[in-house]
């Protein structure tokens, strides 16, 4: 399975199946992920997730000060647009996402957090 993949991918890969982490639990992660990129542009709460997780704390919290009727202003709508851009992550892509991984797991094994 492993020799067709990019290096930065079996790296990743390898590392979760060491803590214990099945290719099925990182293929659900990663659909969700991909899920909450595409619904990014009309699903709010999947806009905040996309932007707090991006570390885009200021216009996460724009985002909260909105009513549910206000149009998603243009200056986040570009934001949002930038993470939505290419479907293949790359090695950079790839490093941010499965760093964002890696933090959920050590606080889920600290005790502090959940999957």
């Amino acid at each position: 399975m492993y020799k067709s993949l990019d290096p930065s991918i079996k790296t990743a890969s390898l590392l979760l199946s060491a803590l214990g982490i099945s290719d099925q639990i990182l293929l659900e992660i990663q659909q969700e992920h991909f899920s909450r990129l595409h619904r990014c542009l009309d699903d709010r709460l999947a806009a905040f997730e996309i932007l707090s997780g991006n570390s885009k704390l200021d216009e996460a919290e724009e985002l909260t000060q909105l009513d549910e009727e206000d149009p998603i202003p243009s200056n986040l709508l570009n934001v949002l647009q930038h993470y939505r851009k290419t479907p293949f992550l790359g090695y950079t892509g790839l490093y941010k996402f499965f760093g964002s991984v890696f933090k959920k797991i050590f606080w889920v094994i600290l005790g502090c957090g959940n999957l």
